[in-house]
């Protein structure tokens, strides 16, 4: 539904100008509480619209949309908000390097890619418009009426909206669930759409306590249903990931995936990273799976994520926070492997203390940019690390750019060390160490 491009076919098969509204039959008495639309038409409309721009001044003009529409206007939005991420990342990829001198083609093209940037990111920050939000709360009254009614692939095309969107309304989610949960023994959904869906749970919803009331029974019927089909190793890892990420013990699942792990002849890198993850946390909870992995095998997968941990590229935020550490003469390592393989950002080795720079990509989308929710993965690492006795620090990009350079940011790095610190003698007082 969301999917469809604005090509100029279409355009021509369905004689539909863009910027026109129906023209309502002459018998129609129109009033100023209730003007009648042609939903189909504006549906069209919606998939001719070229930005997120055009999306949100579509659904703002009218205020009898149905949910079909505004399920559609929120999947095309997404859908353009991925594309902007994608331009900008492709953008910075082609930047003109600086040089002190430049003639002038060199100028203009770095006019030019200045230009485009500041358009994209204006672009981006649509998700804190009121007008955004204001579609993000129709959609959730919408949903809380129809969703009962919505095709099943047309409730995957949410969550995958919602995904890329890092957007986890409470409500909605709870919905969206006990609809998969109420058609799983209809099969409406594929083994793999299934998975996806525990995915997204556990990465949008781990983070709100709200949701572990639905998110245990949701994952441990799913589950329990993935077992009795014939699902891929691949598959069985991911659902069985995502119910570490949530919290949700299913020993069955775990320990399927972990023998298959054993006798997997070539084991992909995510098959390996998650299979590693899964394993890990079962030792840190000492249950009784934690030695289904062989030893090998536990090396193997480990080594498969410090090699994708090497692979992380520091940001520019990474190197700011970086330098001002340089700036207080704290001593620090950048992109430092610990025990279990995970890179942490920042560490002061000896202290045992880890600093992550966050930026939006990792927390959810909230109306209030001031309330912070890492995704429910970064939670996962975050436990891990936490539980090999080390303290990390997380720096927000919205908490740490706002502040001038220099002083402010010093005083505001200097606090939460202090602040770590503390924590660590607490602890280690409690210990009696």
């Amino acid at each position: 539904m969301a999917q469809v491009a604005a090509s100029p076919s279409l355009k021509s098969v369905l004689k539909i100008r863009q910027g026109t509204k129906a023209t309502p039959p002459p018998t129609t008495t129109l009033t100023a509480d209730a003007q009648p639309i042609d939903h189909k038409e504006f549906n069209t409309r919606i998939l001719l619209a070229q930005s997120a721009v055009d999306i949100l001044q579509l659904v703002e003009s009218e205020s009898n949309l149905n949910h079909v529409n505004i399920l559609t206007a929120f999947q095309r939005f997404a859908m353009f908000h991925q594309r902007t991420l994608h331009d900008i990342a492709q953008l910075k990829r082609q930047r003109v390097p600086h040089v002190i001198q430049v003639d002038e083609e060199d100028s203009a093209r770095l006019d030019m890619y200045k230009v485009q940037l500041q358009r994209h990111h204006h672009d981006l920050n649509l998700i804190y418009s009121a007008r955004f939000w204001n579609l993000v709360a129709e959609l959730e009254r919408q949903c809380q009426m129809h969703i009962h009614c919505v095709p099943s692939r047309y409730l995957y095309y949410l969550l995958k909206s919602l995904l890329v969107l890092h957007l986890a309304p409470s409500t909605l989610m709870e919905n969206l669930a006990a609809q998969v949960t109420h058609r799983l023994p209809q099969d409406r959904f594929s083994v793999d759409k299934l998975v996806h869906f525990l995915h997204g749970f556990a990465i949008l919803s781990t983070p709100n306590d709200c949701s572990k009331a639905w998110m245990e029974p949701t994952f441990q019927r799913i589950c329990s249903y993935l077992l009795t089909q014939d699902s891929t190793p691949e598959l069985l890892s991911m659902a069985a990931w995502a119910c570490t990420v949530a919290k949700v013990h299913h020993p069955e699942l775990i320990d399927a995936v972990l023998k298959a792990a054993n006798a997997h002849p070539v084991p992909g890198v995510a098959f390996s990273t998650q299979a590693y993850q899964i394993h890990l946390d079962s030792q840190l909870a000492n249950l009784p799976c934690q030695h289904t992995l062989a030893p090998s095998r536990v090396g193997e997968f480990k080594q498969a994520l410090v090699r994708q941990q090497h692979g992380n590229v520091s940001s520019t935020l990474h190197e700011v926070v970086s330098t001002t550490l340089l700036q207080m003469s704290v001593p620090h390592t950048n992109e430092y492997v610990m025990e279990y393989g995970y890179s942490l950002d920042i560490a002061l080795i000896e202290e045992r203390i880890g600093i992550e720079v966050n930026g939006p990509s990792h927390y959810q989308l909230r109306r209030n940019p001031s309330e912070q929710y890492l995704l429910g993965a970064s939670m996962l690492k975050m436990r891990h690390i936490q539980r090999a006795g080390w303290t990390v620090i997380q720096v927000a990009y919205e908490d740490f750019c706002k502040l001038p350079l220099g002083k402010p940011r010093q005083e505001f790095l200097s606090l939460l060390l202090e602040v770590a610190m503390a924590n660590r003698l607490d602890r280690r007082q409690d210990r009696g160490i």
